[in-house]
């Protein structure tokens, strides 16, 4: 079995890819616009464009962001789940707040 797999079969809540959202992060450098890769009723997944972008997000981490969402914004808060080379899992703190 592939490590995908296994993931995907121990996933409790179902994951809709949306490759045309974006995620817009606030830092002390600055702004940051990450494409959003997957999103569920738990948290989202964003996709990272630079190999060094994977600092900005230490697992763990809790940031705000707004969700560019079908023309719709939403202020969001979330902590950092999980990483790798290209991508970030992050988990809503509060999902209802930016209903």
């Amino acid at each position: 079995m592939k490590p995908d797999q296994e993931l995907d079969e121990r996933r409790i809540v179902p994951r809709y890819p949306l490759p045309k959202e974006q995620l817009k992060f606030q830092f002390d450098e600055g702004e940051r616009v990450f494409g959003v890769r997957d999103l569920s009723v738990a948290g989202v997944g964003i996709t990272l464009l630079e190999v060094g972008e994977l600092l900005l997000f230490p697992i763990g981490m809790h940031c705000k962001a707004t969700l560019k969402l079908g023309g719709d914004l939403f202020h969001i808060e979330m902590v950092v789940r999980r990483t790798h080379a290209w991508s970030v899992g992050l988990e809503f703190v509060n999902p209802n707040a930016a209903l």
